[in-house]
């Protein structure tokens, strides 16, 4: 879910704010559940079968993070020099 609202984040222009901020606390919740799951597994507390998964949406989570976080950063950018600063002419 994290990891495809941050292509929705990167993709999106202008908008990619709003699904970038949902996707940036999805992401860090499921990434930090995902670690707390694969400790409890080493420690022999919850079934190791899905060590896999876990591993797999930890590393999705983080994709998504960096993901969401990029295209805040270039959408609010483009946000900034196009409408926040217009271009002004010299004479």
């Amino acid at each position: 879910m994290g990891f495809i609202l941050g292509m929705v984040a990167f993709f999106t222009p202008c908008y990619g704010w709003i699904p970038g901020v949902v996707s940036v606390l999805i992401c860090l919740t499921v990434r930090d559940l995902a670690y707390l799951d694969l400790d409890k597994m080493q420690t022999g507390l919850i079934d190791p079968r899905g060590k896999a998964l876990t591993e797999e949406a930890s590393r999705l989570a983080r994709y998504g993070t960096w993901l969401s976080a990029f295209g805040m950063v270039v959408w609010g950018a483009i946000f900034l020099l196009l409408f926040i600063h217009p271009l002004r002419r010299h004479f």
